[in-house]
């Protein structure tokens, strides 16, 4: 079985290292386009071309030249449709980084259910009274193996659990302080991260092209959320990263 330390030092790398990797992808991604733009007004001045200057766009129009002037012109159509694309990219960027940021979060919170379950399978005690003991193993198995077993499998049951669920249940296991603040310029803030679940769930299931735009300081909150419930769990139960596997 995988050691609390080295299962916390694991949540520690995502915390700090996987969630850099978004600010990277975002920044990199906001560089690229713009070196991007003149290429994407070729292309869609090859498109428009297609479709304006060629007995092509006779099938999508009965008429063209009265379609551009509504637009204000070739070129005015062309310079729109580039603007489109890119800002269209971005929204995919911001979108994919939130869907990554919250995927990350919720192993993160998984991952610590876990390590406090290694830690102190007592704490989840209050979550398991009502259930239910095998009678065979009342017989053969000492009463801390058995407790050891029903909290191992309610764990994880906690996998399928949404991420809000994941953390209420933390919260309950750790007890922090009313005065527990760990993470610099953060307060947990429960609606902030509903909010942003429901905007995950609307771009997983919505219709393309994304119309979403998702803020550098909206994953700043979620990697300061992981921290945050790694504090509370490193102050419960006193486990400690190994900065030999971060």
């Amino acid at each position: 079985m995988e050691s609390a330390e080295s299962l916390f030092s694991k949540v520690m790398q995502r915390s700090l290292l996987n969630f850099s990797m978004i600010f990277t992808f975002r920044q990199t991604a906001e560089t690229a386009i713009s070196d991007a733009v003149p290429t994407l007004h070729r292309i869609e001045r090859l498109y428009a071309e297609r479709i304006f200057k060629t007995p092509n766009g006779d099938q999508y129009f009965t008429d063209k030249t009265k379609f551009l002037e509504l637009v204000g012109g070739f070129e005015a159509y062309v310079a729109s449709s580039t603007t489109r694309r890119a800002s269209q990219f971005i929204s995919m960027v911001e979108g994919a980084s939130l869907i990554y940021a919250h995927s990350l979060l919720d192993a993160v919170a998984y991952d610590l259910c876990i390590v406090s379950r290694i830690s102190s399978p007592s704490s989840w005690r209050g979550y398991l009274e009502q259930k239910k003991v095998n009678f065979k193993d009342v017989l053969s198995k000492s009463a801390q193996e058995i407790e050891i077993e029903i909290v191992s499998s309610y764990v994880e049951t906690m996998e399928r659990e949404s991420l809000l669920k994941k953390i209420d249940v933390l919260h309950a296991i750790c007890k922090p302080p009313k005065e527990f603040s760990p993470v610099d310029e953060y307060a947990f803030n429960a609606a902030r991260l509903k909010g942003l679940d429901d905007m995950r769930h609307d771009i997983v299931h919505g219709v393309l092209p994304l119309n979403t735009s998702v803020s550098v300081s909206e994953i700043e909150f979620m990697q300061k959320t992981s921290l945050y419930l790694a504090s509370m769990v490193s102050n419960a139960f006193g486990v400690k990263a190994d900065p030999m596997q971060i």
